[in-house]
């Protein structure tokens, strides 16, 4: 069993207090929340207060997708729909989060708001001058719904939270619908054009890396789990990978760790046999990926593991 730090009262007091005097109030799941086992803490304290979330990387899964309060992700490689809200928010609620630059654009994103951290660690639950209350975020949340029920409190924003994912509902369907062709060129420009002629030539391909992304998420069961590191696949997958079982995301970014997704899609394996695996490689298809890709598969066939 886990060994759940209890919040001091006090602390959670001011916490409830800060949410009570709040306008517009969003809580950030992070990869504590995941360790925490959370999960179904969180829906039921967005459900009975109302109250929308956002997801980083690591807390990606958390919860599904599919719920109506969860905005997806957030930050530098987040979506229009949480980007957007977060815009209008006066108080952030921090769950398991470390607040990195990815997370926080930076400070930007929430330069506005005042932070509620709830987090284990001193020095993540201390950042950017949050009211920190130190424990486990499941048992903090339990009994912060039971001080804001005394009290009688529900947000009440569900048509902002509905036109912020409907806007992003709608950039998901133009983005994915783009195919290469020479009659389409980049929003970003950049000097790839060779490289791209020659990928559509070598594969008789035109689809895009979102695209692509999207059919994969489509035609894999829901209960699969998404490995992937480095390059601009895991913007992507934060952005736009849709969660349809919980604990079914597992990507690292901002570290730059070519080669996780091989030891990780092993490991993951190994932990859950019988769990489909979807293992994505970004910028490590041309280097580290690659060059450590034959010892993996060895590992794999030691195994006995099908990954795909």
């Amino acid at each position: 069993p886990l060994i759940r730090t209890l919040p001091d009262s006090e602390m959670l007091h001011k916490a409830a207090y800060q949410i009570l005097d709040s306008r517009n109030p969003l809580l950030i799941v992070g990869g504590g929340c995941r360790y925490s086992e959370a999960g179904a803490a969180i829906r039921d304290f967005c459900n009975e207060f109302k109250l929308p979330m956002a997801e980083t990387q690591a807390g990606k899964s958390t919860v599904t997708s599919d719920f109506f309060y969860n905005l997806g992700g957030i930050g530098v490689t987040g979506n229009l729909a949480a980007n957007r809200y977060v815009r209008d928010c006066d108080l952030v609620i921090g769950l398991g989060t470390r607040l990195t630059d990815f997370t926080t654009g930076s400070k930007e994103l929430l330069a506005e708001a005042k932070l509620i951290q709830i987090n284990l660690s001193d020095y993540h639950g201390l950042k950017l001058d949050a009211l920190h209350v130190k424990a486990d975020v499941k048992t903090a949340l339990e009994q912060l719904g039971q001080i804001l029920r005394q009290h009688h409190y529900h947000h009440e924003n569900d048509i902002g939270i509905s036109k912020v994912k409907r806007l992003w509902n709608e950039e998901v369907a133009r983005f994915t619908s783009v195919r290469h062709s020479e009659q389409v060129h980049p929003e970003i420009k950049n000097n790839y054009e060779r490289q791209l002629q020659e990928f559509q030539r070598m594969t008789a391909s035109c689809l895009s890396q979102t695209a692509a992304v999207k059919l994969i998420n489509e035609r894999i069961a829901p209960a699969s789990l998404i490995v992937a590191a480095s390059g601009s696949l895991p913007g992507d997958l934060q952005r736009m990978w849709v969660s349809r079982s919980e604990n079914s995301y597992n990507v690292e970014y901002g570290y730059s760790c070519m080669g996780f997704e091989i030891a990780a899609a092993l490991g993951a394996k190994l932990a859950e046999p019988k769990r489909g695996l979807c293992d994505g490689r970004g910028r490590g298809v041309s280097d580290a990926a690659w060059r450590t890709g034959h010892f993996a598969a060895g590992e794999r066939q030691d195994y006995g593991l099908s990954v795909r």
